[in-house]
């Protein structure tokens, strides 16, 4: 069925309904008791008395009331002469008519790579029972546009780039005043006046409309502008008092061919109104290899016109964009010569040649060049009849060179400007706007810097650097100038120093400013890297290095006639305490063939800083600048505990530490002197890799033992060494130096020289003596002058079975170890004894054979352990 026979139908439904529901709802009125009469009367309001215009807003509710209805119902209404099941069966047609006229706003062409499905009847969404038509669409078909990886794209393909959602004729195409009305238009026609009435007309195949009361009106072959004049020039004539309203409404549709490289190619049904655009839009638009400059529009068998696509694109020219006609056929023929244009060009693509072969239309269609093109130097890339690639390169600013022919499939290339500068001067470092200003003849220094207003606040004044390229290669070589006799007007020029204060610039020159930081060695690397690539005659680099008691110790460039001011003033000034006296210039010496010498020579660096003299310096110069004898920033002891004024003291070199314990006011009268404990960074330091290299000699006895445990089913030993292991590893390095501190400040032994970081701590005093290790009981006990080590012991519950009683060592409060058993000790114990005093009872090393360093590991273990302990009492 036909489009408009669709219409017609549903026309007739729609009479029907209105008919039916409206006569029975004016009989019944005055009589709402009607069964049916709720029935008609919500028809009746829904759809708009008799206009059922807007009948698709809801239908739910009539439906409902249909299938609600009893048969009692039924039969009061036949026999009042009205078939109620017609009138539901005229609005189930409506409701499909609806839908339909839904189905028809829906999108008509979605764009490529879309993924849809349609069926054989060209509904989206509907399953399809047809296995073998296409409905979906691949992304990849038409890749009209990449970009992303660089590679140019096809001009004006993705113009039409869709994808026909279903055949169905475009409707909402606008219709021109000249529209010429013919058969199968329909016209919408409101009267107004003592007549109120709306009649949606057809023109039949005759040609003319039956308009009511008046009979035919031939309208066929005239302009709407003049068929509707004739309308209402009748109505007024021949109906007093009333006038009329005349629109279109549908248009006919008529069929067209569109064929080649289309993307969708068949027959399309389109309106009347429709151009030769309009059905490549509907038709999905042009494959990658077709034209979309020579469209042609044939009638008949004869080309009535050819479209170029191009003039639309790029001039908006719809001159040749004709008007289709029955049976028209829109064919779309292969892709031309095609070339492609990249790099500073407005619109880089792929384009397709008409009549503009040469470059300069080429560059026409892509839009010209762009602001960052250098045309003097582009090429075209070209296959060559040998099957090769070859290139051309041309010169686009000459007009001879834009009228060079192009070949299908050449590639042109327009280069861009290049960012390097040309003519300029270029400020950098400390400037608060870092930039480049233009070069000009006679361009000195002081028209670049005028104030000390154009630098940041940290700028280094005694320094600056102008680094020059000498032309034609670009070596480089380096100007040294004071920014502060620049901004004094101090022009003139040092023969001592052989520093300028202003000169002349020249192209391409850049200005270094320092700020007062340790970042102008990074600025300078790649100047020292320059510097070191243009070296090529074999002789010595244009750098020198600077190395002591200055702020940047350092390589730098070598200056035109740098003497020795210039390159400590270059490193930033010389530091705290600089020995002014003398300083040492090393130099290699190349003047020799066979040999190369190295030479020392000694200046006086206060003279050369106050140019009372100035040495010249040469290529790989080293200069050694030296701090003053004996000078130390910081030496300094921490005095705590029970020490009168306790603190961080400085100390000189050579001072001892009885000196500084008396500068503090000695000790406090609760000062456990025998216990104290000085500690050495150092000491701390060599006591930390001995514990490393415990460790590592550890892990190796273990895992001897390991394989021996493991043949005898003995894991005891192993459990207790991997304990050892575990409490050597978390044990720290104290540094503690033993002293008789008391015997030092009576100067009965010889004194400590102090070293910087020292630290000197005095417990309070202690009255207990502990007893750790292999004991019932591990625990303190308050001094006793009449117990012997017996009886500490005892009265920690004995020894364990697995104690080594020819071992028990006994650590001071100084930090100092006894073994009893090998010193004689056990004949006068008593005498050893003391407050604060410590006796290890250590485990039984024969049970584990293969720790060799058992014993070491234990003793060293609970000694730092003590120490630790001792100082964290503090």
């Amino acid at each position: 069925m036909s489009v408009s026979d669709s219409n017609g139908l549903n026309k007739i439904k729609k009479q029907n309904l209105e008919c039916s529901v409206t006569s029975f709802y004016i009989k019944n009125m005055q009589n709402k008791s009607h069964p049916i009469f709720n029935l008609f009367s919500t028809i009746i309001l829904m759809v708009g008395w008799i206009s059922l215009d807007s009948f698709a807003v809801d239908t739910s509710q009539l439906e409902q009331q249909c299938k609600n209805i009893t048969s009692q119902q039924r039969q009061l209404a036949m026999s009042a002469g009205y078939d109620i099941d017609a009138a539901c069966e005229s609005l189930e047609g409506l409701k499909n008519s609806s839908n339909q006229q839904d189905l028809e706003e829906i999108q008509t062409v979605l764009p490529r790579g879309v993924k849809l499905e349609t069926s054989d009847r060209g509904v989206i969404g509907e399953e399809d029972e047809t296995s073998d038509i296409e409905g979906t669409v691949d992304r990849s078909y038409h890749e009209t546009k990449t970009g992303e990886d660089g590679e140019l794209v096809r001009y004006g393909y993705d113009l039409f780039a869709g994808v026909p959602t279903t055949f169905a004729p475009a409707t909402d195409i606008p219709v021109p005043v000249d529209y010429v009305v013919g058969p199968g238009d329909s016209m919408q026609i409101q009267l107004l006046g003592k007549i109120s009435e709306n009649h949606d007309l057809s023109v039949g195949r005759d040609g003319a409309i039956n308009f009511p009361d008046l009979g035919p009106i031939s309208v066929a072959g005239l302009k709407f502008s003049e068929a509707k004049q004739l309308i209402q020039q009748k109505v007024t004539e021949q109906m007093i008092g009333v006038r009329a309203v005349i629109s279109l409404g549908e248009l006919r549709s008529i069929k067209v061919f569109v064929l080649g490289e289309a993307f969708k190619p068949g027959s399309y049904t389109v309106s009347s109104l429709s151009t030769m655009t309009n059905a490549l839009f509907v038709s999905g638009g042009i494959t990658d290899i077709g034209s979309l400059r020579t469209i042609q529009l044939k009638r008949q068998g004869k080309i009535i016109t050819t479209l170029d696509l191009y003039d639309l694109l790029q001039r908006g020219d719809t001159q040749n964009d004709a008007r289709l006609l029955p049976g028209d056929v829109i064919y779309i023929p292969p892709v031309g010569k095609t070339v492609g244009i990249q790099g500073e060009v407005k619109r880089p693509a792929i384009y397709e040649l008409k009549n503009n072969n040469s470059l300069r239309g080429l560059i026409k269609l892509a839009g010209g060049y762009s602001a960052e093109a250098y045309p003097n130097i582009s090429h075209i890339t070209r296959k060559s009849s040998s099957g090769f690639t070859t290139v051309l390169d041309v010169d686009l600013s000459k007009k001879a060179a834009q009228k060079t022919p192009l070949k299908n499939g050449d590639l042109v290339e327009i280069s861009t400007v290049l960012k390097a500068y040309e003519d300029v001067v270029q400020l950098t470092g400390a400037f608060h706007r870092e930039r480049a200003i233009k070069w000009k003849k006679n361009l000195k220094l002081s028209n670049v810097i005028r104030s000390v207003k154009d630098f940041k606040e940290n700028v280094d004044l005694n320094i600056a650097l102008v680094i020059r390229k000498e032309m034609p290669l670009r070596n480089i070589s380096v100007l040294q100038f004071s920014l502060r006799d620049l901004i004094a007007k101090d022009n003139v020029v040092s023969t001592k120093n052989s520093q300028l204060s202003d000169f002349v610039l020249q192209p391409l020159d850049q200005i270094i400013t320092f700020e007062q930081n340790d970042q102008r060695l990074e600025i300078l690397v790649p100047i020292l890297k320059k510097i070191q690539e243009q070296n090529e005659g074999g002789g010595l680099a244009h750098l020198v290095d600077i190395s002591g008691n200055v702020r940047y110790p350092g390589r730098y460039p070598l200056s035109e006639n740098m003497n020795v001011r210039q390159l400590v003033l270059m490193a930033g000034g010389l530091a705290e305490a600089s020995y002014l006296g003398n300083a040492e210039i090393t130099r290699r010496d190349l003047s020799d063939m066979e040999t190369a010498t190295v030479k020392h020579f000694n200046v006086n660096l206060a003279e050369q800083l106050t140019a009372i003299d100035s040495f010249r310096l040469q290529a790989k110069d080293k200069l050694a600048i030296y701090i003053t004898p004996e000078y130390r920033e910081n030496l300094s002891i921490n005095l705590t505990g029970e020490v009168r004024f306790p603190g961080l003291y400085e100390f000189k070199r050579g001072e001892t530490l009885s000196q500084v314990v008396g500068r503090a006011g000695g000790f406090t009268p609760m000062a456990h002197i025998d216990a104290a404990i000085f500690t050495r960074v150092d000491l701390k330091i060599q006591e930390s890799k001995q514990l490393k290299e415990l460790q590592e000699r550890m892990r190796e006895d273990i895992a001897a033992s390991q394989l021996q445990d493991a043949a005898a089913g003995d894991s005891s030993a192993l459990k207790d060494s991997e304990g050892l292991l575990e409490a050597l590893s978390e044990t720290e390095a104290i540094g503690r130096l033993v002293i008789q501190l008391e015997a030092i400040v009576s100067g009965t032994v010889d004194d400590v020289q102090l070293k910087d970081g020292d630290e000197l701590m005095i417990p309070s005093f202690r009255q207990e003596v502990s007893v750790l290790g292999e004991v019932q009981h591990a625990t303190s006990h308050l001094y006793n002058d009449h117990w012997i080590l017996e009886d500490y012991l005892e009265k920690s519950g004995g020894l364990t079975n697995r104690a080594d009683d020819d071992r028990i060592y006994v650590v001071k409060a100084d930090g100092s170890v006894f073994l009893p058993n090998q010193s004689g000790w056990l004949t006068h114990q008593n005498e050893y004894l003391s407050p604060g005093d410590t006796v290890v009872v250590p485990l039984d090393t024969d049970q584990i054979k293969t720790l060799t360093l058992w014993t070491t590991v234990s003793q060293l273990v609970y000694q730092l352990a003590l120490g630790a302990a001792a100082i964290n009492s503090l």
